[in-house]
């Protein structure tokens, strides 16, 4: 497994589960219809964008290793290439470049500098937080206690730390 595609994933689902986190607490605390639409929606749509910029990336890195547009659109789940072509935008390539190492797009905003940074594990990236993040989302949402062995991939010190915040959950 390329470790960038690793640390790609890691670092957009630390964001999303960021926005997503925002999102549910904008709806809890806030009394105001109008601010908690404009809010709650800001955070989504920010969610949004950083899983559709996650599924291009990888899309796009995939069909540079030689995967066929046809296994991209089952991969995709999509129906035809035409719906394959549209997670292919600029700000995908623009990541893509970042995280592999190549020169910047012309007309590169941020998206170039966050893909070297991930790759580099630097900058934009926080491969510390991500580590908080897999643990944080295993205690949540392994099928742990039913399987026994749900942690067996992990390495030790990361199955005690997630064996410490279950245990924390529960009381």
């Amino acid at each position: 497994m390329p470790e960038e595609l690793t640390e790609l994933v890691r670092y957009h689902s630390h964001r999303i589960a960021k926005y997503l986190y925002f999102a549910v607490d904008e709806g809890c605390y806030r009394e105001d219809l109008a601010e908690w639409q404009r809010n709650t929606l800001y955070k989504l749509t920010d969610g949004l964008e950083h899983l559709h910029l996650l599924i291009g990336t990888i899309a796009a890195y995939l069909r540079e290793t030689g995967v066929t547009d046809d296994f991209l659109r089952r991969y995709l789940q999509v129906e035809n290439g035409r719906q394959v072509e549209a997670y292919f935008t600029p700000s995908v390539q623009e990541h893509l470049a970042g995280l592999t190492g190549r020169q910047a797009p012309q007309d590169s905003v941020v998206w170039h500098d966050v893909g070297r940074h991930i790759a580099n594990r630097s900058g934009w990236s926080s491969p510390e937080r991500h580590d908080e993040l897999e643990v944080v989302l295993q205690a949540l949402y392994a099928n742990y206690p039913d399987d026994s062995r749900a942690f067996d991939h992990l390495p030790p010190d990361m199955q005690e730390r997630i064996l410490a915040v279950i245990n924390c959950l529960r009381t």
